[in-house]
């Protein structure tokens, strides 16, 4: 891919896509979120925001010991949903286990200072590893809730150095016995099933957990627009199409600015060459840099 000037000029700033765990479930329930600290150097304002919200979120009641019961896993259709039949016990399901960051008030606090001008801490942004350390949960708890899920025939598929986020497989027979729940099948208006527990998932764990992510798959990812902006044919979508599909209506042009890219492997004019005539009517120059 080609940066001209100008192309992403007048784009909007949007929420960046974090390296955070893949999927914060109280955003919504599948929300994803990747690993990209709010803290790190060149996050954008809006990531605050969204941390706000996250903090916000109904967690789990953790007892000091017994059983920690879970909230907002069954679909409100669920209740006129008709019932099609419990879910294969064999089948296999893919969850993602979710726990709370530490220490919410202060980190509330940071987010404050790092954007008032007027603090000492303003835009003095944390390494992602200082922001694991200071608010991720800590490295026994996150050891703890594997232990859990392996002890109860779950596999772990997946880590994450924030410890936020695990990754998790089993079978539908060892998910219930796990999360106290019974997994069935439901039919949507449309005549299409969804599996969704009957009732909310608890867990035999002290270490408070925020969410599990995949017990059930009622949402559905619908596209809002089904045509196309592509102006080069096909379905590539280059150069104004972005703009056009992002940032329609908007002025400026991003004129007077330039875009390097650093490249550590060896690339071909032509390429480059054919971008331009595709993306635009009259090509600014692109001249290699040694």
């Amino acid at each position: 891919m080609v940066f001209k000037p100008g192309l992403f000029s007048s784009f909007p700033r949007r929420f960046p896509q974090p390296d955070f765990p893949k999927e914060i479930p109280c955003l919504s329930h599948k929300a994803a979120f990747r690993r990209k600290n709010p803290f790190v150097k060149k996050a954008s304002s809006a990531f605050p925001l969204a941390l706000a919200v996250l903090l916000a979120c109904p967690q789990a009641h953790a007892q000091s010991a017994g059983r920690q019961q879970l909230h907002g896993h069954v679909p409100k259709a669920v209740a006129t949903a008709p019932l099609v039949g419990d879910m294969p016990a064999a089948e296999q399901l893919h969850l993602a286990i979710g726990l709370p960051l530490r220490n919410p008030e202060a980190l509330q606090s940071l987010l404050k200072d790092l954007y008032d001008p007027k603090s000492p801490n303003y835009r003095h942004f944390l390494k992602p590893e200082e922001f694991d350390a200071r608010f991720g949960p800590a490295p026994a708890d996150y050891q703890a809730v594997m232990d859990f899920a392996r002890s109860n025939g779950l596999k772990v598929t997946q880590t994450h150095h924030s410890r936020m986020l695990l990754g998790v497989s089993g079978a539908v027979a060892d998910i219930q016995k796990a999360f106290h729940v019974r997994l069935r099948n439901y039919r949507r208006p449309d005549g299409t099933t969804f599996h969704a527990p009957d009732a909310e998932p608890s867990v035999d764990l002290d270490v408070p957990l925020q969410y599990i992510s995949g017990l059930d798959n009622y949402a559905r990812i619908r596209p809002t627009w089904t045509g196309s902006y592509a102006s080069s044919g096909g379905n590539l979508y280059i150069g104004n199409d972005f703009r056009a599909a992002y940032a329609p209506g908007v002025s400026n042009t991003g004129a007077g600015q330039t875009i390097a890219l650093f490249e550590l492997d060896q690339y071909y004019p032509a390429d480059i060459t054919v971008y331009n005539s595709l993306a635009y009517p009259t090509p600014s120059p692109t001249p290699p840099v040694p």
